[in-house]
């Protein structure tokens, strides 16, 4: 690759977990939502002032999760929800489907349990 527009840049996109997520994931309980909120601005900032294509995931900007869903492509609305009344960002609706997710059900099951 020689130009910028040969690259397209995002922080997450429907084959991966959301970067919410991602955070449920790795970060401590009692630090979750502070920098989730701090992702929500400088993750998204990153992309789009980098160069090349900037590529937004739908409902990044609202803290949307997939309930860990690894790629929701075909999960359906369950898991793909978008809340444009900021009231329900998706998260803790069950597990994922057993086709991506089944291996990191037992990491799974407790986060989804314990909602931040």
């Amino acid at each position: 690759m020689t130009q910028p527009s040969e690259v397209v840049n995002y922080v997450e996109n429907h084959d991966n977990q959301t970067l919410f997520d991602l955070n449920v994931f790795k970060l401590p309980r009692r630090r979750r939502v502070p920098i989730a909120h701090v992702s929500r601005c400088s993750a998204p900032a990153v992309v789009a002032f980098s160069q090349g294509i900037a590529y937004f995931h739908a409902g990044q900007e609202l803290l949307r999760s997939k309930s860990m869903d690894r790629n929701s492509y075909d999960s359906g609305d369950w898991f793909n929800p978008l809340d444009f009344t900021y009231t329900d960002n998706g998260f803790a609706r069950g597990l994922p489907p057993r086709r991506d997710n089944e291996a990191s059900w037992p990491f799974m099951r407790p986060l989804l349990a314990n909602q931040p």
